[in-house]
C-alpha cells in the first residue's frame, strides 16, 4: 500500500488499541499504524467509529482516559476525512449515545451535549468506583 496516494479507513479497534496501553503488541502495532497515517495524511474515519472510540476509551478499556482528553483526540481526528453516518446509511437498530454524538459532531464546542444539557453537567458524571460492601 502506498500511503502517499491511498487513503486508509481506520476501524474503531485500531483507534482503541492505539490508546490502550494494556493491549500489548496490538497497542504497539496500532500506534505505529496511526503514526504512519498521520505522517502521510491519508486517514478516513466515520462518525460511528469516532463515537464508539469515545465511549470505549473513556469507559471500557482497563485504564480509561479522561473525557477532556478523548474530546481533544476526536477534535484532532476531525482533521482526517470523516464520513458522516446518517440514519439512512446506519445499520438498523444501532443506537448512538448522546454524549458521544455531541463530541463527534462538535456540539461540545458550544458547551452543549446532544441533549442540550450543559457540557459541565455531562462532565460531572461520577467516576466509576468499586462498591465495597460491609460484612
Amino acid at each position: 500500500m502506498n500511503f502517499m496516494t491511498d487513503k486508509l479507513f481506520v476501524d474503531m479497534n485500531i483507534l482503541i488499541y492505539a490508546y490502550d496501553r494494556h493491549a500489548g503488541a496490538k497497542h504497539q502495532q496500532a500506534a505505529e499504524l496511526i503514526r504512519q497515517i498521520w505522517e502521510n495524511g491519508g486517514g478516513v474515519l466515520s462518525t460511528q467509529v469516532l463515537q464508539e472510540f469515545y465511549v470505549n476509551v473513556t469507559q471500557k478499556i482497563p485504564k480509561p482516559i479522561s473525557f477532556a482528553t478523548a474530546r481533544g483526540l476526536i477534535d484532532a481526528y476531525r482533521a482526517w476525512q470523516v464520513e458522516v453516518n446518517t440514519r439512512r446509511n446506519r445499520a438498523p437498530g444501532v443506537r448512538v449515545p448522546g454524549a458521544a454524538s455531541a463530541v463527534v459532531l462538535g456540539r461540545h464546542d458550544r458547551g452543549l451535549s446532544s441533549t442540550g444539557r450543559s457540557r459541565r453537567a455531562v462532565d460531572r458524571r461520577p467516576e466509576r468506583r468499586p462498591i465495597h460492601r460491609r460484612r
